[in-house]
């Protein structure tokens, strides 16, 4: 979502598409995380435990862990700059939580590097 809005930042109407998105996944997002104990695997209102997922919530913050802070990411609104330093902190906070360091200390693989 966050390239396809990049991408489409002078396109008004795909911007505001992916715009959309983009919300909608924060708040979703927003509802799966656990201050100090990273991510549950569903929103609750989808019928999902407030306990922390220790098999794709790792997955999923190691991929988010690459998203660039607002001031860097290229974003003109100030208010989608915002949502992006959210979900970064959210995102370190988790990584604490599951023990993965940022930046890593080796390289393991191509995401790593």
């Amino acid at each position: 979502m966050y390239t396809g809005y990049i991408t489409n930042q002078e396109n008004d109407e795909f911007a505001r598409d992916y715009e959309a998105a983009i919300l909608v996944w924060h708040k979703r997002l927003k509802s799966m995380y656990l201050p100090n104990s990273g991510f549950c695997l569903y929103p609750p209102e989808e019928g999902g435990a407030r306990k922390a997922d220790t098999y794709c919530a790792p997955l999923g913050v190691k991929h988010l862990l690459t998203l660039p802070s607002g001031e860097r990411s290229g974003v003109r609104q100030k208010a989608l700059r915002e949502l992006l330093d959210d979900v970064r902190s959210m995102v370190r906070d988790a990584a604490a939580y599951y023990k993965i360091d940022y930046p890593p200390k080796e390289i393991k693989d191509c995401h790593a590097a």
